[in-house]
């Protein structure tokens, strides 16, 4: 009976600890995809910032291009 009681436990701390292991491996992947979700936002982001100031900057040099021809 004690030798039973024994496996019992250590069939307990066996799921526990690959329960553990299974729940971290699942919150790895859950952060692993916010982040990557986050990057990609910001990254389009700045991409439309860097555009628009592109078109800004090329928007005033033609701008002040055509001043000096007038």
């Amino acid at each position: 009976m004690i030798f039973f009681n024994y496996l019992v436990v250590i069939k307990f701390c066996f799921k526990f600890v690959f329960g553990l292991i299974a729940d971290i491996t699942m919150l790895l992947n859950e952060l692993t995809y916010c982040f990557f979700v986050i990057t990609l936002y910001v990254f389009v982001l700045f991409e439309r910032a860097i555009d628009n100031t592109i078109l800004n900057h090329k928007n005033t040099i033609y701008w002040s291009f055509d001043e000096h021809l007038k």
